[in-house]
Protein backbone atom coordinates (compact mmCIF):
# COMPACT_ATOMS: atom_id res chain seq x y z
CA UNK A 1 0.00 0.00 0.00
CA UNK A 2 1.65 3.43 -1.13
CA UNK A 3 1.31 6.10 2.06
CA UNK A 4 1.41 9.66 1.94
CA UNK A 5 1.59 11.50 5.23
CA UNK A 6 4.54 13.25 6.99
CA UNK A 7 7.29 12.29 4.61
CA UNK A 8 9.09 14.60 2.55
CA UNK A 9 8.24 14.35 -0.79
CA UNK A 10 9.82 16.39 -3.54
CA UNK A 11 8.26 18.43 -5.86
CA UNK A 12 9.09 17.69 -9.63
CA UNK A 13 10.78 20.47 -11.69
CA UNK A 14 8.37 23.37 -12.97
CA UNK A 15 7.18 21.96 -16.22
CA UNK A 16 7.08 18.82 -16.37
CA UNK A 17 4.04 17.11 -16.93
CA UNK A 18 4.00 13.75 -17.59
CA UNK A 19 0.97 10.82 -18.26
CA UNK A 20 -2.48 10.87 -18.87
CA UNK A 21 -4.87 10.68 -15.50
CA UNK A 22 -7.12 8.12 -16.85
CA UNK A 23 -6.74 6.62 -20.09
CA UNK A 24 -9.54 7.05 -22.26
CA UNK A 25 -10.76 10.56 -20.44
CA UNK A 26 -10.90 13.98 -22.40
CA UNK A 27 -7.40 15.00 -23.28
CA UNK A 28 -7.88 18.44 -21.61
CA UNK A 29 -6.70 18.90 -17.90
CA UNK A 30 -8.58 18.72 -15.45
CA UNK A 31 -8.60 21.40 -12.85
CA UNK A 32 -7.51 20.28 -9.12
CA UNK A 33 -7.78 22.63 -5.96
CA UNK A 34 -6.19 21.15 -2.80
CA UNK A 35 -6.25 22.55 0.56
CA UNK A 36 -4.03 21.43 2.67
CA UNK A 37 -1.91 23.23 5.82
CA UNK A 38 0.97 20.49 5.63
CA UNK A 39 3.32 22.11 3.06
CA UNK A 40 4.91 18.69 2.67
CA UNK A 41 1.77 16.70 2.08
CA UNK A 42 0.55 19.61 0.04
CA UNK A 43 3.30 19.74 -2.34
CA UNK A 44 3.52 15.63 -2.64
CA UNK A 45 -0.38 15.64 -3.52
CA UNK A 46 0.94 18.75 -5.81
CA UNK A 47 3.16 16.50 -7.28
CA UNK A 48 0.87 13.43 -7.83
CA UNK A 49 -1.96 15.18 -9.55
CA UNK A 50 0.52 17.39 -11.85
CA UNK A 51 2.07 14.32 -13.07
CA UNK A 52 -1.06 12.88 -13.94
CA UNK A 53 -1.42 15.90 -16.53
CA UNK A 54 -3.91 18.06 -14.26
CA UNK A 55 -3.80 21.65 -13.26
CA UNK A 56 -3.37 21.57 -9.78
CA UNK A 57 -3.65 24.75 -7.42
CA UNK A 58 -2.66 24.46 -3.89
CA UNK A 59 -3.01 26.66 -0.82
CA UNK A 60 -2.22 26.33 3.20
CA UNK A 61 -5.25 28.16 4.51
CA UNK A 62 -9.35 28.62 3.33
CA UNK A 63 -9.52 32.10 2.10
CA UNK A 64 -7.11 32.06 -0.77
CA UNK A 65 -8.30 28.84 -1.65
CA UNK A 66 -11.77 30.36 -1.83
CA UNK A 67 -10.29 33.47 -3.90
CA UNK A 68 -9.28 31.03 -6.53
CA UNK A 69 -12.49 28.71 -6.24
CA UNK A 70 -14.22 32.37 -6.93
CA UNK A 71 -12.51 33.24 -9.90
CA UNK A 72 -12.32 29.66 -11.71
CA UNK A 73 -14.32 27.10 -10.88
CA UNK A 74 -12.17 23.65 -9.94
CA UNK A 75 -13.49 19.92 -11.22
CA UNK A 76 -12.19 18.74 -8.13
CA UNK A 77 -11.64 20.11 -4.53
CA UNK A 78 -9.50 17.95 -1.94
CA UNK A 79 -9.41 19.80 1.31
CA UNK A 80 -7.78 19.34 4.93
CA UNK A 81 -9.95 19.59 7.76
CA UNK A 82 -8.31 21.70 10.13
CA UNK A 83 -6.66 24.62 8.52
CA UNK A 84 -5.29 27.92 9.69
CA UNK A 85 -8.24 30.21 9.59
CA UNK A 86 -11.43 27.83 9.26
CA UNK A 87 -12.06 23.64 8.50
CA UNK A 88 -13.01 21.61 5.73
CA UNK A 89 -17.05 21.66 7.04
CA UNK A 90 -17.11 25.35 7.14
CA UNK A 91 -15.23 25.10 3.38
CA UNK A 92 -17.85 22.83 2.31
CA UNK A 93 -20.95 24.83 4.07
CA UNK A 94 -19.47 27.84 2.22
CA UNK A 95 -19.06 25.53 -1.34
CA UNK A 96 -23.26 24.50 -0.80
CA UNK A 97 -24.36 28.13 -0.08
CA UNK A 98 -22.65 29.86 -2.78
CA UNK A 99 -23.99 27.21 -5.18
CA UNK A 100 -21.01 25.52 -5.93
CA UNK A 101 -21.27 21.33 -6.53
CA UNK A 102 -17.60 20.34 -6.92
CA UNK A 103 -16.68 17.06 -6.12
CA UNK A 104 -15.13 17.25 -2.68
CA UNK A 105 -13.19 14.73 -0.83
CA UNK A 106 -12.11 16.17 2.93
CA UNK A 107 -8.89 14.73 4.45
CA UNK A 108 -8.25 14.18 7.88
CA UNK A 109 -5.83 12.94 10.74
CA UNK A 110 -8.62 13.75 13.20
CA UNK A 111 -11.09 10.89 12.01
CA UNK A 112 -14.31 10.76 14.17
CA UNK A 113 -17.72 9.94 12.16
CA UNK A 114 -19.45 12.87 13.41
CA UNK A 115 -17.78 14.72 11.29
CA UNK A 116 -17.98 12.31 8.52
CA UNK A 117 -21.72 12.39 8.82
CA UNK A 118 -21.53 15.95 8.52
CA UNK A 119 -18.82 16.38 5.83
CA UNK A 120 -21.43 14.33 3.64
CA UNK A 121 -24.49 15.47 5.06
CA UNK A 122 -23.06 18.93 3.35
CA UNK A 123 -22.19 17.35 -0.11
CA UNK A 124 -18.68 15.82 0.63
CA UNK A 125 -18.15 12.97 -1.93
CA UNK A 126 -15.80 11.22 0.38
CA UNK A 127 -13.99 11.37 3.51
CA UNK A 128 -10.68 10.10 3.70
CA UNK A 129 -8.17 9.33 6.67
CA UNK A 130 -4.84 10.26 7.31
CA UNK A 131 -1.85 9.01 6.35
CA UNK A 132 -3.24 9.02 2.68
CA UNK A 133 -3.84 5.06 0.69
CA UNK A 134 -2.28 6.51 -2.12
CA UNK A 135 -4.30 4.44 -4.57
CA UNK A 136 -7.68 4.65 -2.75
CA UNK A 137 -7.23 8.38 -3.03
CA UNK A 138 -6.45 8.15 -6.98
CA UNK A 139 -9.39 5.89 -7.43
CA UNK A 140 -11.68 7.55 -5.75
CA UNK A 141 -10.55 11.08 -7.89
CA UNK A 142 -10.79 9.13 -10.81
CA UNK A 143 -14.21 8.67 -10.52
CA UNK A 144 -15.22 12.29 -9.68
CA UNK A 145 -13.32 13.85 -12.52
CA UNK A 146 -14.90 10.92 -15.02
CA UNK A 147 -18.51 11.96 -13.49
CA UNK A 148 -17.79 15.43 -13.96
CA UNK A 149 -16.71 15.09 -17.55
CA UNK A 150 -19.43 12.75 -18.11
CA UNK A 151 -21.73 15.63 -16.57
CA UNK A 152 -20.14 18.43 -18.63
CA UNK A 153 -20.26 16.39 -21.72
CA UNK A 154 -24.23 15.15 -21.19
CA UNK A 155 -24.99 19.74 -21.07
CA UNK A 156 -22.53 20.85 -23.42
CA UNK A 157 -24.20 21.54 -27.35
Amino acid sequence: MAVIGKAAVSSPPPGIVRGNFRKGMEKAARQIIIIEDDPVLRRGLRRIFSGENHRVFDFGDGKTARDQIRRCPPDLILCDYKLPDTNGLEILRWLKKNGKKTPFILITGYFKEEIADQARKNGAGEVLEKPLDLKLLKKVCRGFLGENIRARNATSF
